[in-house]
């Protein structure tokens, strides 16, 4: 193997997965970019890491992409005193009310259950994949994403009302934690 042979890699990952890496962190943090930059600098030393298939490849970058943001979370909560995750809210530009009633059922979930959801609707990720940057197994991923279906079609149902207090995000309707 040349020493061209990584740089070559390393480029066609970079081509591949920018746009894509970007939109999972900006829909995540507003100020992203040392995010992108950051993960695509680990992807670098660690290129052997990396797996070739393109798929998980962006599983792979999107799992150092979150780590990093909880890393981010974790340093501003100490400095700050604690704060809720960001999440970036959705884009209501759409003149259809059925995507604005879905954005604002989508915004009264946890995010937990948002983020389930966004792997597979915005990511275009595989639950394998989405499983893997969540750090669970694929069948726990399985239930949490079954969970935030049901949670979305009964916020769906509820039509316009406030967002769910923790304690409510944090019981399933039979009062069991989810």
């Amino acid at each position: 193997m040349t020493d061209a042979d990584p740089q070559d890699r390393f480029r066609r990952l970079f081509e591949a997965s920018f746009d894509d890496l970007s939109r999972f962190v900006r829909r995540r943090i507003s100020d992203g970019e040392d995010i992108v930059s950051e993960t695509f600098t680990i992807a670098w030393r660690r290129l052997d890491q990396v797996p070739t298939d393109r798929g998980e490849a962006r599983a792979w970058l999107f799992t150092v992409a979150r780590g990093l943001m909880a890393n981010r979370r974790r340093k501003d909560a100490r400095l700050s005193g604690w704060q809720p995750p960001e999440i970036a809210e959705p884009d209501h530009t759409s003149a259809t009310e059925t995507r604005i009633d879905l954005a604002r059922a989508f915004a009264r979930l946890s995010g937990p259950d948002q983020e389930c959801l966004a792997l597979l609707a915005w990511d275009g990720l595989t639950p394998t994949q989405a499983a893997t940057v969540l750090g669970i197994t694929r069948s726990a991923f399985g239930v949490r994403v079954h969970r935030a279906r049901r949670r979305l079609r009964a916020a769906l149902n509820a039509g316009p009302a406030s967002r769910p207090t923790s304690q409510q995000r944090t019981r399933s309707p039979e009062g069991n934690p989810p």
